[in-house]
Order: structure tokens, then sequence, then C-alpha cells
């Protein structure tokens, strides 16, 4: 199937104080069909097939049943919408030059795997047959996000490996829980970020400072997408150390980090020599405010106790991968000559 898609834009635009002034306004709608992608459920289910019979001591061993490994991608829709803002031009005179950008960006997605969810259907009761294969088994009073049940290690049942035993239950609640965050098709945002842009000058007009700027301009990046919420866990009803899934932790909850704000400064001057040359002088200041905050790269989050006390037992989704650190205040001096 080929990848299709659809764009909407729309806008108006506006021109103040005899024209010195003009604000945007715009608004964009972008969807696409049978986008490929892989699939969450690809590597919980090939890890399954790859786990020995409990009888199996054999260290390249798989499932005795001749399940071959699942290949390939799959397709997801996604759609794409976002307002901008945009003021750019002189306010009141000719000195006071304003610029401000505001965007926003919002992806959802949808239809998302359906080859994979209509092969988890068709196929799940072979997943079950290697689950018990390897010495795993089900408990029916528990339930994972839609699963027959819950796998558990079977105690009846010494496997020549234990650790491919052991694994086999951890694949096989790996399949529903990654599947949970698809079934019934819970459209999930991936991302909702806001981007604002400002930057405001003024010129000296006359006087000995005639051709002195100064400015001001920041940029305020709003947030970056890590993850889902799908390792979120709870202490059961009954108080007990076992585990359980939470409701939110299949309903397409996100996790954001906060991005930097910096602002820098600069000064400029500029004048005229004889002869038609001019000088140019600038002067540019990065994180005028010195703030050295941490960010964190996108796409990947871990489970960790909640405000990090080990002595609670449930875990909430964090970010996990060092993005980098904001650059401290910084001076930079340039000069230009023309002629």
């Amino acid at each position: 199937m080929g990848r299709t898609g659809v764009g909407q834009d729309y806008g108006v635009v506006g021109e103040f104080y005899n024209r010195r002034l003009t604000v945007k306004l715009s608004y964009f709608e972008n969807s696409e069909e049978y986008v490929r992608t892989a699939s969450p459920l690809t590597s919980p289910i090939n890890q399954l097939l790859g786990r020995n019979a409990a009888f199996d001591a054999a260290g390249d061993g798989r499932n005795r049943r001749s399940i071959s490994d699942v290949i390939g991608s799959d397709y997801l829709s996604q759609k794409t919408t976002g307002y901008e803002f945009e003021m750019v031009g002189y306010l009141f005179s000719r000195s006071v030059r304003v610029l401000a950008n505001v965007d926003t960006n919002k992806v959802s997605q949808f239809d998302r795997y359906p080859l994979s969810l209509g092969f988890l259907a068709a196929n799940s009761s072979s997943f079950t047959d290697v689950l018990r294969d390897a010495g795993g088994t089900l408990d029916t009073t528990r339930s994972v996000n839609g699963s027959p049940s819950v796998a558990v290690v079977n105690p009846a049942v010494t496997a020549a490996i234990a650790s491919e035993q052991t694994n086999a239950v951890i694949d096989y609640n790996n399949i529903w829980t990654q599947a949970g965050t698809v079934v019934n098709d819970r459209a999930l945002v991936s991302e909702n970020n806001m981007v604002v842009n400002f930057a405001i000058s003024y010129e000296f007009q006359e006087s000995f400072a005639r051709g002195l700027r100064l400015g001001l301009n920041g940029q305020w990046k709003g947030n970056n997408h890590v993850g889902y919420r799908t390792a979120d866990t709870l202490l059961d009803s009954s108080g007990n150390p076992a585990l359980v899934y939470p409701s939110s932790a299949f309903n397409g909850n996100a996790v954001y980090v906060d991005l930097p704000l910096e602002i820098s400064g600069n000064a400029a001057y500029r004048w005229r020599l004889k002869g038609g040359r001019q000088v140019d002088v600038n002067l540019r200041i990065r994180n005028l405010l010195s703030r050295q905050a941490v960010f964190y790269a996108g796409g990947n989050n871990i489970a960790r106790p909640p405000n990090g006390d080990f002595s609670k037992v449930n875990r909430v989704g964090v970010p996990s991968r060092l993005g980098g650190f904001q650059v401290p205040i910084s001076f930079q001096l340039t000069t230009a000559i023309s002629f």
C-alpha cells in the first residue's frame, strides 16, 4: 500500500500603522495514511517464539512448533494540525522594531498497526501453546489489558534452561502490554508542542548615539515528547506487593520534558567613513540570564520509583536519555569594514 496524504492551509494577513506592522495568523492541517513504521508487537512476539521448550537444553533452541519469526513492518495514519501567529515590523516609530512568532504543532496517530493486531488475534492461541511448552502457564484470575490471562511460571515444570522459562513468561505478558497501547484504536498524541520566538530592538535616530541599535531576543521551545506511560505500575486493590497495570498506562498518556528558555541580547553600532566606507561592530550575548538547564532527548523513557523514592514499589515513566546541557552565558564581538 502506498503512502497517501492531504494538506490544507488557511491564513489571514493584516497591515497596521501605514503598513509598518504586519500580522499573520494561519492554520494548517495535514493527514497521511499508510505511513510505514515498525510495530511494537514484533519484538516481544519474536522473543517468545525464540524460547526453548522446557525439555530443550540446546543453546540455540526455538519453539518446538516450527513457528517462524514475524518480519517486515506495519502501518499507521497520522494527522498534524497547528496554528502560527507572526507579527513583524515597526511599532510606534521607526526606532522600535518587533518580531514575534508563535507556532503550535500537534501530531496524532490513529489506525495504528492493523496488520499486527490482526496477526495477534489470529495467533494468540499459538502464543499460549509456546508459553506452555516453555514451562509457563496462565493465571486466569488476572488479565493484562485484554489478554486471556496473565502468564506465570508453572511450578510443576522444571525447565532445562530456567532463564528460558522465566523469559517466556515475560515475553508473553509484554506482547499484551504493547498491544494495550493500540487495542480499540485509541488515538495517541505523540507530539504536542509550542515554539515561541520573539525579538525587539531599538535604534537611535538622533544625537551622538545615532546608529546604535540595542536588541533583545529569545526562544522557548516548549517541551519534548519522550515516550508513553505503558510501564507505569501501582499496588493492587488488596494492598499486596504484586503490581498491576493502571488504566492510565494504556490511554495514550505521554511523558514530556520541558526544554530550556534562552534569551540573548545584542548591541550594534554602525558609522560611516569618508569615501563611502562603513564600520559595523556587533556584540552578541547568548544565554543572557546564564541559565544552566539540563534537557533530555526524545524517543525513550524508563520506569522509576515516583520522585526517586525507592521505598515505593510502584513505577512511573521518566526520561532516561540525557540530551545535553544549556550552553552557559557567552559573548561574541565581531567587526566588519566594508569598502
